[in-house]
């Protein structure tokens, strides 16, 4: 074989792989398109059960005309019989009773002389919708009503309101009433009254209420207030205010009248109880969510405020005296806060910025600082050692009163003669010559102020918490 055939029939192959991946390439786009076009097709509408206007309120309306049959077609499984209603073009609704009971309801033509509608009910608790279409749909039929016609004809021209309601005087005996009440189904014969007896629902059943358009191209208004049963839910989201709190605090449980729904939000850490920790959101201003899902959900908002929490801190120093013992100063260095409490051993002291003990007392001391931002509050707790003041004082054992400025006074150290309480001198006999609390101390002087003669004499003498006693030389 020479070299150029090689070479041909390589690119001769790579060729045909090159076409069958383009092939393979363009099958996959048109899957890709197709795939989108049948889901585009099967995203349901309000046209579709699946896609069922939840009934929310007593009066509704539908503004517009109905021609469109949604995009999942032939959900009722109708075969031949004409009690069930083709999707001659309609809405779905869908309702959920809060009470059970009676219901009644109007469909009322925007247009009653011109308008005529059809309309069919369903119990779909705890199915699908597919259950209309692939199963027996009578076994999920409450009511039915095809009567009515687009001619002008008589008996074909019952155009106008329908709906269900014995009291009325257009109302039929039977649950399917129109065409084809009376071909096989066994439950009367041929019937075209407007109206539908009365139907009885559960609080909690999931109903379905298909209204097609028969004739006409104007809208319709719902009317279920002569119903006796509730299909509204009346659901209350409301969210029960809570107060400004800061961001140190512990998770708060919020809550809503009525339970079931779902929270959300920066801050909230349980979703289904609704707990909201301030720890977590941060300080700042929150919008938390509240939303009760189901036929007709109900939501409501609350704004939570979370400021930064008091951070108290302070500082002391004590002075010590022999007269005023000890005294415990306290400053507040506190952040974040504008109003205080101090309690010395668990006993409010005072309510300043700032605060102090005098006369301490005990070796060991609580103080508590309580700072607070009007929202929450937080302390500070220190334990203060109380020192003990050396009671052991040196008195002088000789004096010399002779006018010289020179020790001319017995007395005690200046910061004790202070507090002095009593200060009494006695003679060798025990004869008190001297009592007086005077600050410079004894001059040498008896109470007639003579001055006494050299020798030995003895005193007393008592301050704020201590006495001294010994004998004193007078030269």
């Amino acid at each position: 074989m020479y070299k150029s055939e090689v070479n041909l029939r390589s690119i001769t192959n790579q060729y045909l792989k090159e076409m069958k991946r383009a092939k393979i390439n363009f099958l996959l786009i048109i899957m890709l398109i197709s795939s989108i076009q049948l889901l585009t097709a099967q995203t349901p509408n309000t046209h579709d059960c699946m896609g069922a206007v939840p009934l929310c309120d007593t009066v509704f309306h539908q503004s517009s005309t109905i021609s469109n049959v949604g995009n999942i077609p032939n959900e009722i499984n109708v075969a031949a019989n004409q009690c069930l209603i083709n999707e001659l073009g309609g809405v779905w609704y869908r309702f959920v009773p809060t009470t059970t009971g009676v219901l009644r309801f109007s469909i009322i033509p925007d247009n009653p002389a011109g308008e005529d509608f059809d309309w069919v009910l369903f119990d779909l608790t705890n199915k699908l919708c597919d259950s209309l279409s692939q199963g027996n749909p009578f076994n999920y039929m409450i009511s039915a009503n095809t009567a009515g016609a687009a001619s002008t004809t008589p008996p074909l021209i019952n155009q106008g309101p329908t709906g269900i309601n014995s009291d009325s005087s257009i109302v039929g005996s039977n649950i399917c009433i129109g065409p084809g009440a009376g071909d096989g189904l066994g439950i009367g014969p041929l019937d075209w009254n407007n109206f539908n007896p009365d139907v009885t629902i559960v609080a909690g059943n999931v109903y379905y209420l298909y209204v097609a358009q028969f004739s006409g191209s104007q809208g319709y208004t719902i009317d279920f207030s002569q119903s006796i049963a509730s299909i509204i839910n009346n659901l209350d989201a409301s969210i029960t205010p809570v107060d400004s709190m800061c961001n140190l605090g512990n998770p708060i449980n919020l809550t809503a009248v009525d339970t079931g729904g779902i929270w959300s939000g920066v801050g909230v850490v349980d979703t289904i109880n609704g707990i909201f920790s301030p720890q977590i959101s941060g300080v700042g201003t929150f919008n938390i969510s509240y939303k009760i899902r189901g036929n007709c959900p109900v939501a409501d908002t609350l704004e939570i405020r979370v400021i930064t929490n008091p951070i108290p801190v302070f500082s002391y120093y004590l002075e010590q005296s022999f007269c005023d013992g000890t005294n415990l100063y306290l400053e507040n260095n506190s952040t974040n806060s504008s109003h205080y409490s101090w309690y010395h051993n668990n006993i409010l002291i005072d309510s300043t910025v700032n605060s102090q003990v005098i006369g301490l007392e005990g070796t060991q001391n609580e103080i508590i600082l309580e700072a607070s931002n009007n929202v929450c509050k937080d302390s500070s707790t220190q334990l203060i050692s109380n020192p003990e003041i050396d009671q052991q004082i040196l008195t002088p054992n000789v004096f010399t009163p002779n006018g010289d400025g020179l020790n001319d006074f017995f007395q005690l150290p200046n910061n004790i003669m202070e507090c002095i309480i009593e200060f009494k001198i006695f003679n060798r006999w025990g004869v008190e010559i001297y009592n007086d609390t005077n600050a410079q101390g004894w001059n040498g002087k008896n109470k007639n102020n003579k001055l006494l003669s050299t020798g030995t004499y003895y005193y007393i003498i008592k301050v704020k918490g201590s006495e001294f006693k010994g004998a004193v030389l007078l030269l």
